[in-house]
């Protein structure tokens, strides 16, 4: 932990204390790892592919959640996030820069940089990257639609490619103009500086300007990747208020952008049902309509 100016709460650590620990590494045979896709040489990426050989496959980059200050490229949770290789599809998953060492939008940057890398290296790492989706769950969520969304020049970035096809978003915070206005209590509200998104957001916390970035409900376009999204009525964690207000914003602005959006009766945040096979393929067969 970089950072110095953290406070310990119960909520950070309930967050911190989430870990299913690490992932069966042998049961994925067919892969490349520890790649540096960017000039931080902490943040390195994996890459897996489907058993069957090809030329090249269409990928997923896999943005895995742990409100912005937890989570490992190679967590157990993460394995469930690889069933897209049944599918024949290749599987990256970046390690991206958590809250506890630097804020908002650090890992947005991060996960560009990984999006460019996957595009520049595309043919030695035999993947079709027009055929590029992001996956992301709760926070990553929240990252993947940034990563996809927020325009390059509004981070000070230049001469990447950050083109995505597709976005699979599951149980995100999409909005901080309306993030707690459904909050019963002080404790439910998210923009506070002791909880864990004041703690990714940090200064930015009560500046307009930063909110409005870290909003991705606020950069939808006519022109942006196809999106699936998913929320359960029964979390508790992320309102699914903010997925449904991304869905009318979604109906009215971009009407001739593909769109799915689900609100799966009783299923709480990070339910199993959304990373069963059965789910995972119907999220695929939407991407490859």
């Amino acid at each position: 932990m970089k950072r110095t100016d953290i406070v310990m709460t119960e909520e950070l650590k309930s967050f911190l204390a989430f870990d299913l620990g690490h992932m069966n590494e042998y049961a994925f045979p067919n892969k490349r790892t520890d790649i540096p896709y960017c000039d931080d040489p902490e943040l390195l990426m994996d890459i897996y592919y489907p058993e069957e050989k090809k030329d090249t496959y269409p990928v997923f980059l896999i943005v895995f959640g742990g409100g912005w200050i937890s989570g490992f490229r190679r967590s157990r949770f993460v394995e469930y996030m690889l069933k897209p290789l049944q599918m024949g599809y290749a599987c990256a998953v970046a390690q991206y820069t958590l809250s506890l060492d630097d804020t908002f939008p650090r890992p947005v940057i991060d996960l560009k940089k990984a999006v460019n890398y996957l595009h520049t290296h595309a043919q030695e790492l035999l993947l079709d990257t027009d055929n590029l989706t992001l996956w992301g769950e709760s926070a990553g969520g929240h990252l993947a639609l940034e990563t996809a969304l927020l325009p390059n020049e509004r981070l000070g970035l230049t001469g990447l490619n950050t083109e995505v096809k597709n976005l699979v978003i599951f149980y995100p915070t999409t909005d901080c103009d309306t993030i707690d206005r459904y909050a019963e209590t002080e404790k439910d509200r998210h923009l506070r500086p002791d909880s864990v998104m004041g703690i990714f957001l940090s200064s930015g916390l009560n500046d307009p300007q930063t909110l409005d970035l870290a909003s991705p409900a606020h950069w939808i376009h006519p022109g942006m990747p196809r999106l699936w999204l998913q929320h359960g009525t029964a979390d508790r964690l992320v309102t699914p208020h903010q997925s449904v207000e991304l869905a009318e914003k979604m109906r009215r602005e971009c009407p001739d952008v593909p769109f799915f959006f689900e609100l799966k009766e009783g299923k709480e945040h990070a339910d199993p049902y959304f990373f069963s096979m059965e789910n995972v393929k119907r999220f695929i067969r939407f991407i490859e309509e």
